[in-house]
């Protein structure tokens, strides 16, 4: 016995290995078709689903083109020359920016912490007179940077109003042509 322990052992037989083979191979195939089976059922069911967001699709352009074609019948289909004449389009004024003025210094940014009464006493009161001054001389620099600041906005804005003014015109102009 040269194979294995015999007919009552435990071993296969080459039949029944073949047997088991010709069995894996069958389940193996009625799986591939099950799966190529369910491919062509999910490609259905994705066409399918495809199909009917077009319809729906399409179905609401004609419910649009109906509605258009309803809401233009009671309207005269008459054009007159007063209908074909332009009006001027001119766009508001924008000055974006421009048009917030810019806020004025306040002393209170500027003013020095007074002084407690330890502090006066132990000779605080020239520290802040210094330091008044100094605050008084920033808040000043302050007020005059914001003259500048402010008057070269005002010049940008009576500028953007004249160009605004140019415009306008030339669109009245163009259409009263």
């Amino acid at each position: 016995m040269a194979r294995g322990l015999g007919s009552s052992g435990n071993s296969y037989s080459y039949r029944e290995w073949a047997a088991a083979e010709r069995a894996a191979r069958r389940e193996r195939e009625q799986r591939e078709r099950k799966a190529e089976k369910d491919r062509i059922a999910a490609e259905g069911a994705a066409r399918e689903e495809e199909a009917a967001t077009k319809t729906q699709a399409i179905e609401r352009r004609v419910a649009d083109l109906s509605s258009l074609l309803r809401s233009s019948l009671p309207r005269d289909p008459r054009i007159t020359f007063d209908s074909l004449k332009l009006t001027a389009t001119i766009p508001p004024l924008n000055l974006g920016p421009l048009a917030i003025p810019i806020p004025a210094p306040q002393w209170a940014d500027f003013a020095p912490k007074p002084l407690s009464g330890l502090r006066r006493v132990l000779g605080g009161s020239q520290r802040y007179q210094a330091s008044c001054a100094a605050a008084e001389q920033a808040f000043a620099d302050a007020q005059a940077d914001h003259e500048q600041q402010e008057s070269t906005r005002q010049r940008k804005v009576a500028a953007a109003r004249a160009n605004w003014n140019r415009t306008a015109a030339d669109a009245k102009r163009k259409a009263e042509a």
